[in-house]
């Protein structure tokens, strides 16, 4: 005996005793035996290969059907991102457009459009997270002294606060009662 065993523990030598005896045994089967049992092993594993086939042509098809559906949600994703956007832009301008507007109103812009387009843009900041517009009087005050043709300066009233109208009649004559000269004088008043 020598001290080499085999996988389940015999010796080389009983291993190699089994090993011959199968071998010898598999010569003694007739040869129809050996081919009809080939032949089911194949029909066996055809069949399994067959099966196989199917098997990854259904998931092929289920893995093409979630691939297309990946790319129409990404497609859906991208439309609505640009979308957002596209309106995030939108209100940026509108709340800039309204925050220069309400300054550039108390500050006696005439044409307001024609300041935020020929302004320093520069100066207006905005913060993203609260949508406030920052650097508005900065903004209207560079204009104010680069563009005065923008602005016009605040006049105060000539109208007199106790006759509304500005006309001060003395009597309540009509037309015709008058006289040629209290025509003229009146007219002279308001003149």
């Amino acid at each position: 005996m020598e001290g080499n065993t085999a996988p389940n523990g015999a010796t080389a030598q009983a291993a190699n005793a089994e090993a011959q005896q199968v071998v010898d045994a598999a010569s003694t089967e007739p040869a129809s035996e050996v081919n009809a049992r080939l032949l089911a092993e194949s029909k066996k594993n055809k069949t399994l290969a067959q099966e196989l086939k199917q098997k990854l042509a259904k998931y092929e098809v289920a893995e093409n059907a979630a691939m297309q559906e990946q790319q129409r949600f990404k497609e859906l994703y991208e439309k609505s991102e640009a979308a957002r956007q596209s309106l995030f832009k939108t209100v940026i301008k509108e709340k800039i457009k309204s925050s220069v507007s309400e300054k550039a109103m108390k500050a006696g812009c005439v044409d307001v459009e024609g300041l935020i387009k020929l302004g320093n843009a520069e100066l207006l900041q905005y913060d993203e997270e609260s949508l406030e517009v920052h650097g508005v009087d900065t903004f209207v005050e560079e204009a104010m002294k680069s563009k005065p043709y923008l602005f016009q300066s605040a006049k105060t009233p000539t109208i007199n606060p106790t006759t509304p109208g500005g006309t001060v009649r003395s009597n309540n004559k009509t037309l015709k009662e008058l006289t040629k000269e209290e025509i003229l004088s009146q007219l002279r008043a308001l003149g």
